[in-house]
């Protein structure tokens, strides 16, 4: 992780930017200013990264990895911090070794309750739900993607695990990525820097391509540079308030008792 940054992007040319609306309401925003390239790299896997038989299915497609305007992803992603920033206890640490697993365990628990009358939505929004959820609350959605990855956080002290789930294939059997699910543990301080880094080096390339949207000539299309460099500084602050939720210690935000409580029914309901 040392000779590599965990979070890598490439900002699109400016002139690659397209506006927002239908002719001839035409703008630009801030939104698709920052559309890139995106990577990260957990150890010696790389996630968002194309296989092989994708890019070969996706033909013209000029770049490997995901390509999507990063404010998406920055969204989605600190919305997580204060979550994350929460060590979980051992027990749930554990679980996390097989988050897949756990998942499926909760699945077949649901299961025996399914009798298709008012129990199972009671059941679902009461235990199911509040035994999933410690784990979903710290996991970053690619929703937006075909097949996208789901990637789970998990501090214990003064580690973190990541988690992804990578296995979506097409409709033929093909890979879409090229790392298939797995986990990665680091320092929880050197995830605070790679953070940190993924900032500064984002909003040093997006005070560039603020300075080159405010040069160019949008013709029709409109572009209010006043607005445009506003909502950039409040970006800023955003990222920074969020940020802080990372760096702060979180105590017993989460009801640890009755999550491992619920583990503890389901295993022995299920017989595990």
């Amino acid at each position: 992780m040392n000779k590599m940054n965990m979070i890598n992007f490439v900002l699109n040319n400016i002139d690659e930017i397209h506006p927002v609306g239908t002719p001839p309401d035409l703008h630009i925003s801030w939104f698709w200013l920052t559309d890139a390239n995106l990577w990260l790299n957990f150890g010696e896997s790389t996630i968002y990264e194309y296989s092989d038989e994708a890019m070969s299915q996706f033909g013209s497609k000029p770049t490997r990895y995901n390509d999507y305007p990063l404010s998406r992803f920055i969204e989605d992603f600190t919305s997580l911090f204060s979550a994350i920033s929460e060590s979980v206890p051992f027990q749930i640490w554990g679980i996390s070794e097989n988050l897949n697993g756990f998942y499926r365990q909760a699945d077949e628990w649901m299961e025996k309750y399914d009798t298709n009358n008012d129990e199972i939505s009671e059941f679902y929004f009461n235990e199911y739900h509040s035994l999933i959820n410690w784990a979903s609350s710290r996991t970053l959605n690619s929703g937006h993607l075909m097949g996208g990855p789901n990637i789970t956080f998990i501090r214990f002290e003064d580690q973190i695990r990541i988690i992804w789930s990578s296995d979506a294939n097409f409709e033929n059997g093909f890979s879409i990525w090229k790392f298939k699910s797995g986990h990665y543990d680091m320092k929880y301080a050197d995830f605070i820097k790679q953070v940190e880094l993924f900032r500064d080096s984002f909003f040093e390339k997006m005070d560039l391509q603020i300075s080159l949207a405010s040069n160019k000539n949008w013709g029709e299309i409109e572009f209010d540079r006043i607005q445009l460099a506003n909502e950039h500084q409040e970006r800023k602050l955003t990222f920074d308030e969020q940020l802080s939720n990372l760096i702060r210690v979180n105590h017993s935000a989460t009801n640890w008792a009755e999550i491992t409580g619920l583990y503890n029914r389901m295993k022995d309901e299920l017989k595990i």
